[in-house]
């Protein structure tokens, strides 16, 4: 399903997939290991990146989210495999619920692809918005251009990382997702690409430390 240009959604995950992740979360969260773990990004403050979810890495292999992300990019963006040469991925999962995370402000990511995958949605609200074209500023979230998407248990959403997107308020119960940032290998044919270069080892020494840094010590990525 075409959400926008950009924009695709699809279903990904059977329900009791979606069961499962969500119960190893929810195991991880009662140890000592989550207490001490990493925040996953600057802007949530509930979740875990997932090479700190032992169960995980049996569930969701890193080799898994690598070869799946790459063959959705290649299905449904322009140019296929051919245009997309993956150097690292950042996989996390989130969660928005009442009294905790209930909204995302309008941010672009730090990737060239964002997977979005929702494991439960019991909420009221907190749906998706995108918005098309460029633009220089942060824009209004009640911008003209935007597009609305309500999470789908079991769903993914796959759109470019330069799109503009918040997360409206959630009104009622909970909201489990999870999200991988997709990074590709600048192009030597592409001047372009080169001048990101130099960001995208910036970022990927950042994703490093990161990925060691101790829950509570906050820093923007």
């Amino acid at each position: 399903m075409r959400i926008c240009d950009g924009a695709f959604a699809l279903p990904l995950f059977s329900p009791s997939f979606c069961r499962r992740v969500c119960e190893a979360l929810e195991r991880h969260e009662t140890t000592e290991a989550a207490a001490a773990s990493t925040l996953p990004n600057g802007l949530t403050n509930y979740g875990y990146t997932l090479s700190q979810v032992d169960e995980l890495q049996q569930l969701l292999p890193s080799s898994l989210l690598h070869s799946l992300t790459e063959d959705l990019i290649g299905c449904l963006f322009d140019g296929g495999k051919e245009g997309y040469d993956p150097i690292d991925h950042h996989s996390y999962a989130i969660r928005y619920r009442v009294g905790e995370d209930t909204n995302l402000k309008m941010h672009q990511d730090d990737s060239d692809y964002t997977l979005n995958v929702c494991l439960r949605n019991t909420g009221r609200g907190g749906h998706l918005v995108f918005l098309e074209g460029r633009h220089d500023d942060t824009p209004r979230v009640d911008h003209q251009a935007s597009h609305s998407y309500v999470h789908r248990e079991g769903w993914e959403v796959l759109h470019r990382g330069d799109f503009w997107h918040s997360v409206r308020t959630l009104n009622a119960g909970e909201r489990v997702n999870i999200v991988v940032w997709c990074l590709s290998r600048p192009s030597p044919s592409d001047p372009a690409d080169w001048r990101r270069a130099g960001f995208y080892a910036d970022l990927l020494a950042d994703l490093h430390r990161v990925r060691q840094r101790p829950r509570g010590v906050t820093q923007n990525v």
